[in-house]
């Protein structure tokens, strides 16, 4: 049997700049494009509706760089020191509830336009699947190394990254009402070999064995 072949979204952090005039850096947006979840939530419905309704057929979360030390270096009105551990889950909520509503808002606007179609191509808006998207270690460095994966020393080998995979997968398998709305796990640009390891591991250790996962890989690493 011949399986289809899935149109992916991205990149959201290259679309926010191009399209939408968002600017980020180390210091006042540590998260990068997850930072939109604090900042700017209509701007990050928009731009993923924008994907939707360019028919992929897969959506990612705006989760890529979400990380326990990213939140902690990320100033909110409530938390003008950081954001802790306790306090991310509702971000988390908040990023698969997005996602869910640009896949809604759009499919409605590609059914409308298809009311006014005779096109049959039936991929696209009508069956768009949610992907929780995670990427590397590097991806939380400041500055990133999720393309050189020259990591600290504490994350330099499989276990010190297994450890700190199975930790940030916990605060997602931890905040009800996320991961039952996700069909896929995409673990994206992992530069090493000793991380593409870490990290299957974590996804079985954190439970999730059943969902389904693909890992992207950056080379040479």
């Amino acid at each position: 049997k011949h399986m289809a072949i899935q149109i992916l979204d991205g990149g959201l952090g290259t679309a926010l700049e191009d399209n939408y005039n968002i600017k980020f850096n180390n210091k006042q947006t540590p998260l990068w494009s997850s930072h939109l979840l604090l900042s700017n939530p209509d701007i990050l419905l928009s731009c993923q509706r924008d994907f939707v309704q360019a028919g992929i057929d897969i959506l990612s979360t705006a989760t890529y760089q979400v990380s326990i030390e990213g939140f902690a270096r990320t100033k909110s009105t409530e938390c003008s020191n950081g954001i802790p551990r306790d306090k991310i889950g509702r971000y988390l909520r908040d990023a698969v509830s997005i996602a869910s509503r640009a896949i809604e808002e759009g499919k409605k606007k590609g059914d409308d336009e298809d009311d006014n179609n005779d096109d049959d191509d039936e991929r696209g808006v009508g069956g768009v699947k949610m992907a929780l998207s995670l990427g590397p270690y590097g991806a939380t460095m400041v500055p990133g190394q999720e393309y050189s994966g020259k990591y600290d020393k504490e994350h330099d080998g499989e276990e010190g990254l297994y450890q700190w995979h199975l930790e940030r997968l916990q605060l997602f398998t931890g905040t009800e009402g996320v991961m039952e709305k996700v069909e896929y796990i995409a673990l994206e640009t992992i530069p090493r070999v000793d991380e593409i390891r870490a990290v299957r591991r974590a996804v079985f250790s954190a439970g999730l064995e059943k969902k389904k996962f693909w890992i992207s890989c950056v080379f040479p690493g």
